[in-house]
């Protein structure tokens, strides 16, 4: 018996910087919640961002920031990360373009995928030398492999990354980052979250 589904969800931003040439630094994630596409009622002015990982549950940019050292007040230094992001070479995309979901969540395992974004990241890796293409949970890392992309060599580093969102701390005990990067014994999901992303975001932290 079919689920019954959500109704289908296109992606509000493509990728960011929309056409870049330089960059060397591909962060790929998955889909965004509705509250970006089709539930707009339960996007909250002034605490939610509009732009990739901009729900106020989420916490890639507290992470981000903190690995390179920064202080933007988002949402309203929105323009100024911006700027920061493509002077330092840095690409964001979702490797989702179309879905529907199983039921009104935003955790990944919900979608339900009608189309990949690969036409936005193929241009992408055409036009810029990436070096390292990160990836914001083990779901968007494994369905990768689903993008078409025309051959492409993708080269350099492929590099996992502990999702932003609070579920990732559930289960942390069994998880695959702790090949990458061993949690002290006494250390909290948090502060074991900043430590892995400034280790594999910014090595010269």
């Amino acid at each position: 018996m079919k689920a019954n589904l959500t109704p289908i969800e296109i992606h509000p931003w493509g990728s960011f910087p929309e056409s870049p040439k330089d960059g060397k630094n591909l962060l790929l994630g998955s889909f965004p919640p509705n509250k970006f596409t089709i539930r707009s009622e339960n996007f909250h002015e002034g605490i939610d961002m509009n732009f990739f990982y901009g729900s106020v549950s989420n916490s890639f940019w507290s992470l981000f920031q903190h690995a390179f050292g920064l202080t933007f007040e988002l949402p309203f230094d929105l323009p100024k990360l911006k700027e920061w992001i493509e002077n330092n070479h840095w690409v964001f995309a979702d490797i989702v373009l179309k879905t529907e979901r199983v039921k009104d969540s935003a955790a990944d395992k919900d979608l339900r995928v009608q189309a990949w974004n690969s036409s936005t990241i193929s241009k992408i890796l055409q036009e810029n030398t990436i070096e390292r293409i990160y990836f914001t949970s083990i779901w968007v890392m494994d369905k990768f492999k689903n993008l078409e992309l025309n051959g492409l060599d993708l080269g350099g580093q492929k590099i996992l990354l502990i999702s932003p969102s609070k579920q990732s701390c559930i289960n942390m005990g069994r998880s695959r980052y702790l090949h990458l990067l061993p949690k002290g014994e006494n250390e909290s999901c948090l502060e074991y979250k900043k430590r892995y992303y400034a280790t594999f975001l910014n090595p010269g932290f």
